[in-house]
């Protein structure tokens, strides 16, 4: 029989935010070859969001940095998207961001938001 792997859902990276739209926000992605799926984390760069990158995050160290809510396809063109702009709980291993970079090059970012990053089982 074959194996199916279930991939995450939309919203299954958080494990708790702040009530009512405190920790939402709507924000512009940059259109990308790629579709954006809940869990990316994301980085302003001038007026919208692209994928994070550990060069991006250090040439833009004061960048606005948040986390995409559910999938979205901006292979076309630039779209508006929910994300998680502060004030959350959210799982290590469902975040998902740019090549060559690791969770510990966002963290910090992200602990400036009051986005704290967790071990999945906490």
């Amino acid at each position: 029989m074959a194996e199916i792997i279930e991939k995450n859902h939309d919203e299954e990276f958080l494990f708790s935010e702040a009530n009512g739209t405190l920790s939402r926000g709507t924000r512009t992605l940059e259109q990308s070859t790629r579709v954006y799926r809940g869990g990316d984390v994301v980085i302003l760069i001038s007026g919208t969001y692209v994928l994070a990158t550990k060069a991006l995050v250090d040439a833009n160290a004061a960048a606005d940095v948040s986390i995409v809510v559910r999938k979205i396809d901006a292979t076309t063109k630039d779209k508006p998207a929910a994300l998680i702009i502060r004030d959350a709980e959210v799982k290590a291993g469902y975040l998902t961001f740019g090549d060559a970079t690791v969770l510990s090059d966002l963290t910090a970012a992200l602990a400036k938001k009051d986005i704290i990053v967790l071990p999945d089982a906490a």
